[in-house]
């Protein structure tokens, strides 16, 4: 099953703790009981540019981890 976020606002170190959740649920959902090794994407909206990304790799592997992360950090304006 797929888990999403919503996000509206300027507080990127909450951005990042939400990411950061979406993350440890993939990996080890406390609800279901299993984790969710499929690939993961992203939409995000700024005040001046669209960000889109995809990967098939799940989103807990250290590598897109770290591409959230780096993602989230990118973003300017509102």
């Amino acid at each position: 099953m797929c888990r999403m976020i919503g996000y509206s606002g300027h507080d990127r170190a909450k951005l990042r703790e939400l990411a950061d959740c979406l993350v440890k649920v993939a990996e080890d959902d406390p609800l279901k009981g299993w984790s969710h090794p499929h690939g993961w994407g992203m939409v995000a909206l700024t005040e001046n540019r669209l960000i889109y990304h995809r990967s098939a790799k799940p989103i807990f592997d250290p590598s897109e981890r770290s591409t959230l992360i780096d993602l989230v950090d990118s973003f300017r304006g509102t």
